[in-house]
């Protein structure tokens, strides 16, 4: 890397925050959780900005990173893919057979929640979010 490159990787990192998901409430051991990051309500539910997946420890919790992101709103879906195959697996009329949970732990009536019960403002006093997984039906 050249000193150009890296004092310009600099100035483009000044003011973002890493942000970390930790879900709780999967299956110990089983499967894996998938992180989705939306940055607006355009996108939201249809073009995230980033994912990340990780792997459910013996207590049914797993922390993931979701890169370097500016002080603005976002929201995150995770779902608990238990059979690994990397979607949300639906049932009759499109219920969930995963857990499923977004942020704020946002709940919906007849579907997911929307953008204004989900998103929250990253910042860096506290880059981490907390998210309590559903039951399956």
């Amino acid at each position: 890397m050249t000193l150009v490159s890296a004092a310009l990787a600099l100035c483009l990192a000044d003011g973002n925050s890493t942000l970390h998901v930790r879900v709780t409430g999967a299956e110990p051991r089983r499967g894996q959780v998938i992180a989705s990051l939306f940055a607006s309500p355009e996108a939201y539910l249809q073009a995230p900005l980033e994912q990340a997946i990780g792997t459910v420890d013996a207590s049914g919790t797993v922390v993931l990173r979701l890169g370097e992101h500016r002080p603005v709103e976002y929201a995150v879906v995770v779902i608990h893919d238990r059979n690994e195959n990397g979607a949300l697996d639906t049932g009759l009329f499109g219920i969930p057979r995963d857990k499923v949970r977004l942020s704020n732990n946002a709940k919906g009536c007849f579907g997911p929640a929307g953008w204004d019960d989900a998103r929250f403002i990253l910042n860096d006093a506290d880059p981490q979010i907390e998210i309590q997984l559903t039951p399956a039906k």
